[in-house]
């Protein structure tokens, strides 16, 4: 499984923010924007069980997989397959991440 670390600054003109990222995804019905906030140093397995995209908004985290190892910092974003995870906090501030994936069709929202 390959993780590749892309910039935010190479997508977007704007700052990376919440806004901005769901700025991103339209119409916004298709796609579950989720913001979220963990402590410094916070380690915990996590399982992702469909494809999503992971942005650092602030702060640094890192997921490790099979051996592998990516480290993302404020600025970057990653996507990621379904597998089982070990999440890391790196640094001495919390990190804010946002993930994103798109909804399956019986669940998107009808404008």
């Amino acid at each position: 499984m390959d993780m590749h670390k892309q910039e935010w600054s190479k997508v977007s003109d704007e700052m990376i923010s919440i806004d901005a990222i769901r700025n991103l995804y339209s119409p916004s019905g298709n796609y579950r924007v989720s913001p979220t906030k963990y402590e410094p140093r916070a380690i915990f397995p996590i399982v992702i069980g469909h494809p999503l995209t992971v942005y650092v908004v602030r702060g640094g985290c890192k997921y490790r997989l099979d051996g592998q190892e990516l480290t993302l910092r404020s600025g970057d974003f990653s996507s990621f397959a379904k597998g089982s995870y070990e999440f890391e906090v790196v640094g001495d501030e919390e990190v804010q991440i946002v993930t994103v994936f798109q909804l399956p069709n019986m669940v998107k929202k009808i404008d």
